[in-house]
């Protein structure tokens, strides 16, 4: 039994580990796939425990170099959030993907504390241009059509088959401009400028590409109709 008085030593057990800096989550805009020379937002989301002093230094590495870094003052928090941006350069552009790293690190502080997180991206030359075809302007279309426009790596271009087609109330013609366009693409060249066909709720052999005799076109778009 425990006298009044007595001293009371308390010990922990267990194997939890008592970080005073973890990084929780690492992000970036766009995600996966990086455009080469735009800018691309990295942000940082970690917690600092036990630190009243020093200064933090987040870094940001692609394929193994330093692209981004900053130095922020310490303070306690569990949500804490910071964002770098980098622009990657031609040189970065890959047929295989990189590893993109961030990490942080306590500096001119009287202990020793870092944590980092890296995954895989790839950095492409150009945006991937898709082309959607739909019916209708129904709310399916609707989501999709938000979301590809706001991916900085996509150049999205759609056509409503039985959408607005530009007719007013007097019979004249309105001009239809990106990312709509007028109609499907009238031959193999315009079509096979896509890399992404996606197509919804719509009669298949409205407008796929012909050949002179009205045979279906044997090419990778055409097979999509079949």
């Amino acid at each position: 039994m425990q006298a009044p008085g007595d001293p009371l030593h308390i010990y922990g057990v267990g194997g939890g580990v008592n970080r005073l800096l973890q990084l929780r989550s690492l992000e970036t805009n766009p995600r996966d796939t990086l455009l080469a020379e735009s800018s691309v937002g990295v942000t940082f989301r970690w917690t600092c425990r036990g630190l009243d002093s020093g200064v933090v230094e987040l870094s940001v590495k692609l394929g193994g170099r330093v692209v981004a870094s900053k130095r922020v003052d310490v303070k306690e928090g569990d949500e804490i959030t910071q964002v770098l941006s980098f622009v990657p350069k031609k040189e970065d552009i890959s047929a295989g993907k990189v590893d993109l790293e961030g990490s942080i690190t306590l500096v001119g502080g009287q202990t020793e504390a870092a944590d980092k997180i890296s995954f895989p991206v790839r950095v492409v030359e150009s945006k991937v241009r898709v082309l959607y075809v739909e019916d209708s302007p129904r709310w399916e279309f609707k989501f999709l059509m938000r979301a590809l426009l706001r991916e900085k790596i996509v150049e999205p271009s759609f056509v409503l088959v039985n959408g607005d087609n530009g007719d007013t109330s007097d019979g004249k013609k309105t001009k239809i401009g990106p990312p709509f366009l007028a109609a499907f693409p009238k031959d193999r060249k315009e079509l096979f400028a896509y890399d992404m066909l996606i197509i919804g709720d719509v009669d298949p052999p409205f407008s796929a590409p012909r050949n002179a005799n009205g045979s279906m076109r044997s090419s990778r778009a055409a097979a999509a109709w079949s």
